[in-house]
Order: structure tokens, then sequence, then C-alpha cells
């Protein structure tokens, strides 16, 4: 009989406060609610009126047969843990915590993009279910469907990856695009150069296979600093002076 299923550090959001029924709601990253109990609160050092609509909370949950979910842990509240456990008991917390819930960071819209970390990954035995990016605006949730494809291995605590938001049901998600790769594991080659301009033409190579210009002031040696990223070989040449922009030929209007 398989052993069950543990999420754990899982970030919930208060969906309905302890009622005069001695239970609450929290709502999942996936959108499924789990059921929490005064007991459950009082057993991880919280009171009832701790638990308010729109909060924020880490738990552990375990995952039962029919798929649904049962707290096991109640971490944080709101970035406030229990009263403290005696020192034996102590655990460090993780301090991860939805965007849109922190009061000194502006929300991201969908259309948008960005470049940020990946700060916290809530597993499913060996396998990353969904995440949160911590960036210089509000952190983002993205799902693990959500990772383009080639990339989920490459998936972790602490890698930089670029992403685009996009509207979901609960606001917005981010799709992660590609990841901010370290100098190390890249492959350069220079396809085209201005020596006169010292202006050269890298062809990029990530681990995954994909292929990326970019327009820098120095060779693969020096790298220097990057300068544009065209999106093709033609505007490359362009843009570093070797080649010239095709005119418009605009017919002369005839004279009356």
């Amino acid at each position: 009989m398989n052993s069950p299923t543990l999420l754990t550090d899982v970030i919930v959001t208060v969906k309905n406060s302890i009622g005069n029924q001695g239970y609450g709601f929290f709502t999942c990253p996936d959108d499924k609610e789990v059921i929490v109990r005064v007991s459950t609160l009082t057993a991880n050092g919280f009171a009832p009126e701790d638990l308010r609509d729109g909060f924020t909370a880490v738990v552990d949950m375990e995952v039962l047969a029919n798929g649904w979910y049962k707290i096991k842990k109640i971490h944080e509240i709101n970035c406030r843990s229990g009263k403290p456990a005696p020192q034996s008991q102590q655990r460090v917390q993780v301090k991860a915590k939805i965007a849109n819930q922190s009061a000194n960071k502006v929300p991201y819209s969908a259309g948008t993009n960005g470049m940020g970390e990946v700060k916290a990954l809530v597993m499913s035995g060996e396998e990353p279910r969904f995440g949160f990016i911590k960036s210089e605006y509000a952190d983002l949730f993205f799902h693990v469907s959500s990772v383009r494809a080639g990339l989920e291995q490459e998936i972790s605590v602490g890698v930089i990856v670029h992403f685009d938001v996009r509207a979901c049901p609960k606001g917005v998600e981010a799709y992660i695009t590609d990841i901010h790769w370290p100098e190390e594991k890249l492959k350069r080659v220079v396809v085209y150069s201005n020596p006169k301009k010292s202006l050269f033409v890298h062809l990029v190579t990530n681990p995954t296979g994909r292929n990326t210009l970019e327009v820098r002031n120095g060779p693969p040696k020096s790298i220097g600093d990057l300068l544009h990223k065209p999106a093709t070989r033609a505007e490359a040449r362009i843009l570093i002076g070797i080649s010239k922009p095709d005119l418009k030929v605009v017919p002369r209007t005839a004279k009356k």
C-alpha cells in the first residue's frame, strides 16, 4: 500500500474564516478548497480570530485517495508563526507568500513580462507541482504546466527565470519562457562582426538547444556588453552596420 503524499510549505488563501460550526476553508493554488478546523489551529499555536478572509497561510497538506487535501500542519498565517513552541520543536519557516497580498509591492498585470528568482517549489513526491517567483514587483504563482517545454527539469529554487504574465481564474500567473542561464552553461559563436565599430553578433546556444542572437561590443572571449537582442540575422547585420535595410520605393505622384 502506497504511503500518502505530503505537500509541504504550500501557500494557501483563507476563503472563509472560522464560523459558528468551528471550521473554515483555505483555497489552494489549484483552486481546490480544504477545510481547517479550530482544533488544527490551536494545535499549531493559533487562535480562531487569527484566520481572516483574504489572509495567506503556509501549510503542510496530505493528498487523500480521492484527490482532496487534509491540513497536517500550519506554519504561518499572514507571515506570522504560531505561539512559540519549545526550542527543540522550532523549525525554519518558509517565508513565501502570494504577491498581491504584499503591501509594499505592486502586482503584475496580464500581458506584461519580467524576470525573477524561483523562491519556492511545492513537490508531489519527486515532481514539482507549482511554485512562486520572487521579483522586483509582486511574487507570482506558476504551475508546472506553465513552463515552456524543455525547461521543466531545469526549474529549481534559486534559478533565475524569464516569464510572461497571463490572466487566470484567480488573477494572474507566470508562464516561464526561458531561464537566465549562467554564462558557463552557454555556448557562444560569433556569426557576424564589424571590427571597425567593435560590434559582434553572437549566436548563443543554451543547454536545451535553443538559439538566440545577441549584439555585443566584444567577441566571445571578452563577451562585452549586451547591446541588442535581434530577432533575425538580417536585423543583426543591420544593427552592426554591415547590411543596409531594404528601402521602400514610394511611387511619385504625377503632377497635374
